[in-house]
């Protein structure tokens, strides 16, 4: 009998990065169970998801509660409001009467699994209302009785014992952390997690055999992804996004200097028409270096992306999976690490020297970093290689072979 799966905490295509592991753990479950094995996704997105994978045999819904996209209005949140209370009333007393009918379906997908993966890159840690909206949506998955896969995620860092401790109940005895870093590793431990394996990043899967076509949009051009981050953890949030945006620029600057092309600015995050806080921030610095930039505002599904940054001279990663996307296309790179993730992934790889904090690196002395990878080119090859052999053992190993 096909097995019934569902994927939870997925966000949507927008995000190439959560789009590029969705696929591969789309992938990893047909290898695994079969192709006749129902899947169902939880999306914050479903209707855009639907379109782009564009399998009938695939059944999207809406996560229950989403706080992405339009879902701030006040009239969406009065409605996310009390359907919150229907569900708490449902989880902690089983009543369904103050539910609405196509919620009463959702959780029966879930009831009737007979396995729940988190999305792998699903993403825990203390980031005030979306935590929560995260922690509640993983709560509701307890009332089953299937395991639950905790695909390889990040976990952390938390800034209130509270956030912890939640993190903590959510997960249960029987249920198994993958950790695609050794942060999170460590810190499931320090949770006294029961069982918790040490893998990788999922954009890895197969990476090794992909072949990338000859797209020669950013030939010989430096490419950088911009993020619009918060700082939570260093208090001063101003100072800190100003500095981010000024080293930004004098980066570009150096780089359009030695290059004499303009830096292709590209949102990673976004649909191109200027909505997300990476696209406001991108035209703010288009505006400002005109001279120096230009923006890239197509939507790339992750297959495209890669073929370009291939044939690019390099790229400066503030969203954390460009940097992926990079060592897979063998393009050079530099991260700029926002959070344990982006900076222990890479550690863990030894390919340390390729991170930079984004809270204090250098625009100049960073584009010169990158120049000089560029013009070594063989050397970073060959780091990366073993990087890629690692990556596919230990998804092979310690998460495709724990399933």
């Amino acid at each position: 009998m096909a097995k019934k799966i569902v994927i939870t905490h997925a966000f949507g295509p927008d995000n190439r990065g959560d789009h590029e592991l969705l696929e591969k753990l789309i992938k990893i479950i047909y290898k695994k169970y079969g192709n006749e094995t129902q899947i169902s996704i939880f999306s914050s997105f479903p209707e855009k998801s639907e379109e782009v994978f564009d399998n009938p045999k695939i059944k999207f819904y809406k996560s229950f509660i989403s706080l992405a996209g339009k879902e701030k209005s006040i009239l969406n949140l009065i409605k996310l409001f009390l359907l919150a209370i229907g569900l708490l009333v449902y989880y902690f007393l089983g009543i369904k009467w103050f539910i609405p009918k196509n919620t009463k379906l959702k959780l029966a997908t879930i009831n009737n699994a007979d396995f729940i993966f988190y999305c792998p890159g699903g993403y825990l840690y203390s980031n005030k209302q979306s935590y929560y909206a995260n922690i509640f949506n993983g709560f509701l998955l307890r009332k089953s009785k299937a395991i639950i896969y905790f695909s390889p995620m990040s976990i952390g860092p938390f800034y209130s014992d509270f956030d912890k401790s939640l993190t903590k109940k959510l997960i249960r005895n029987k249920d198994i952390v993958f950790a695609r870093e050794s942060y999170t590793y460590n810190l499931c431990k320090d949770l006294e997690i029961k069982n918790i394996y040490l893998t990788t990043d999922l954009a890895w899967y197969e990476s090794k055999y992909e072949k990338f076509n000859q797209d020669l949009k950013w030939e010989n051009k430096f490419v950088i992804t911009i993020i619009d981050w918060d700082y939570n953890d260093l208090g001063n949030q101003e100072f800190y996004k100003k500095r981010y945006i000024s080293e930004i620029i004098q980066c570009c600057t150096r780089l359009f200097k030695i290059s004499g092309q303009k830096v292709v600015l590209y949102n990673q995050v976004g649909t191109g028409k200027g909505e997300t806080n990476d696209e406001k921030l991108i035209k703010r610095i288009l505006n400002e270096i005109p001279e120096y930039v230009s923006f890239d505002y197509e939507e790339l599904v992750p297959e495209v992306l890669k073929s370009r940054l291939h044939y690019c001279n390099g790229l400066i990663a503030s969203r954390f999976h460009s940097a992926l996307f990079a060592i897979q296309a063998e393009c050079p790179f530099i991260a700029l690490s926002y959070q344990p993730k982006a900076e222990y992934i890479l550690k863990d790889l030894n390919l340390a020297e390729f991170s930079r904090k984004i809270s204090e690196f250098d625009g100049v002395n960073t584009a010169n970093k990158l120049i000089e990878i560029s013009n070594n080119k063989n050397e970073y090859v060959k780091k990366i290689e073993k990087a890629k052999e690692y990556c596919a053992i230990s998804i092979e190993k310690n998460f495709i072979n724990k399933l």
